[in-house]
C-alpha cells in the first residue's frame, strides 16, 4: 500500500495548458505578408506567425520570395502544421484550393 508520505511531491495543477489558438491543420485562412527572408515568408494570420517555404509560395521556380510576394500584401494559405510549442504555423500558398470532388 502506498501512503500520501511516500508520493513523490507533484506540482499543483494550474489548469490545462495553453495551447495555439486559431487555425488547425488543414484549415484556409487568410493572412498579411509580414516579412521575406531567403528561405520564405513570414504572414500574419490573426496574430498567430506563419511560415510559407520558398516551394509552398508557387508551383514555378523561385529564387526569393520577394520574386511573388511583398510586405504588407494579402494572401489565402492553406495550414500544413500547427507547431503549439512555438505558437506558429507552416503554411502553403499553393495548396490552399479546394481539392476538385470527384
Amino acid at each position: 500500500m502506498i501512503r500520501p508520505f511516500d508520493l513523490p511531491h507533484l506540482p499543483a495543477d494550474d489548469g490545462p495548458e495553453p495551447t495555439l489558438a486559431g487555425p488547425a491543420r488543414g484549415d484556409v485562412c487568410r493572412g498579411t505578408v509580414t516579412a521575406l527572408a531567403p528561405f520564405g515568408a513570414f504572414v500574419d494570420v490573426g496574430g498567430t506567425r506563419g511560415l510559407v517555404r520558398l516551394p509552398e509560395i508557387t508551383d514555378g521556380r523561385l529564387d526569393h520570395p520577394e520574386d511573388a510576394l511583398r510586405a504588407g500584401q494579402e494572401v489565402t494559405a492553406r495550414v500544413l502544421l500547427v507547431d503549439p510549442e512555438r505558437g506558429q504555423l507552416v503554411l502553403s500558398l499553393k495548396e490552399w484550393p479546394p481539392e476538385a470532388s470527384p
